[in-house]
């Protein structure tokens, strides 16, 4: 697959060295002070077993620290069975800081707290990283809480994502920086196919957003739709915002357009696999700003059904929830 400034290409099509894995068993462990990945991004105190028997590899315990939050997790890579080999990767991560990761990756004090956990679940066939993706199965947790962010970070995320936020939230080049109250991704992956039912979520003092829609990680097609919410008193001038963010196009070359009020009432369609039931994603429930999500990152959290104690305030930390996100049938903007 392709790479872009915000897609790191991991799905590669060369396979996997599954035959290697039935010649030999063995064990070993691995320490390493710093390891710097191919993004930059510096992990610490690196330790890894590694286990070989039978085709089956397991690395476990696998742990390291990053902003000095503790990451571990455990994969296991079966080729035991030629015929279907697969492979599951388990990865949690705690109170990592934001601020940290952000110093090493160049960007000095351009953010300041961020205290993130993250999870990734996903199995799938092992054949190539590509196969693995693109038929995976699992999900994908990320929880972001308060941080400020401005100078070059406000465009860390690469010129996709710096262009949706752009047209998102109208105050990010006129401010100095950006308080952010909490950032949430909650997505289930089935069969390769990355779902949203508003289950990916910011929040600023100024702006909140939604997003709904599916990413295909076998074709990287995307499919997306971006609503933001302008808080009130803020004299915004609401006609001339945009009510959608379109992003459409692949993850290597994204197609980023804006849907006015006028024109998000003439279009049918957007993730139309997902809107079941005949629910069409965009409509008169979700371009009605009495229906907007006061916090969208509980929202996302709960799975992208109402949070429950929602009027308490948003919270962007502790995704605990282990239920399907998808929550299919719904409507996905209410």
């Amino acid at each position: 697959m392709r790479n872009a400034s915000w897609y790191p290409g991991l799905s590669c099509d060369a396979p996997l060295p599954l035959a290697a894995l039935r010649a030999v068993d063995g064990d070993a462990e691995l320490a390493i002070d710093r390891l710097v990945l191919p993004n930059r991004l510096p992990l610490e105190a690196v330790r890894m077993r590694a286990t070989l028997k039978n085709g089956r590899l397991d690395l476990q315990p696998l742990t390291a620290t990053l902003g000095g939050g503790v990451l571990t997790g455990r994969v296991r890579l079966d080729a035991s069975q030629p015929a279907a080999p697969s492979l599951a990767v388990v990865l949690d991560g705690k109170a990592i800081n934001m601020e940290k990761v952000a110093a090493a990756l160049g960007y000095g004090s351009a953010v300041s707290g961020g205290t993130t956990d993250l999870a990734l679940e996903l199995a799938g066939p092992a054949g190539s990283l590509h196969r693995f993706v693109g038929w995976g199965n699992g999900e994908l947790r990320i929880s972001v809480g308060q941080l400020r962010a401005g100078g070059a970070a406000l465009d860390a995320g690469g010129g996709a994502l710096t262009s949706i936020m752009d047209k998102a939230n109208p105050f990010r080049r006129q401010d100095p920086y950006t308080d952010v109250k909490c950032a949430v991704v909650r997505l289930p992956v089935r069969d390769g196919v990355a779902t949203s039912r508003r289950t990916m979520a910011y929040e600023t003092t100024k702006v909140n957003m939604v997003v709904a829609g599916q990413i295909n990680l076998r074709t990287e097609a995307l499919d997306l739709a971006v609503r933001p919410t302008v808080k009130e008193g803020l004299g915004i001038d609401a006609p001339s915002l945009a009510e959608l963010v379109r992003v459409t196009g692949t993850l290597a070359e994204p197609a980023i357009g804006i849907d006015t009020l006028g024109s998000a009432r003439a279009a049918l369609s957007v993730g139309g696999a997902i809107a079941t039931g005949g629910l069409s994603l965009l409509g008169e429930a979700l371009l009605s700003k009495a229906t907007a999500d006061p916090y969208p990152c509980q929202t996302a959290l709960a799975g992208g059904a109402p949070a429950a104690g929602a009027g308490r305030g948003s919270q962007g930390q502790g995704a605990t929830s282990r239920d399907e996100g998808a929550g299919g049938g719904r409507r996905l903007f209410r």
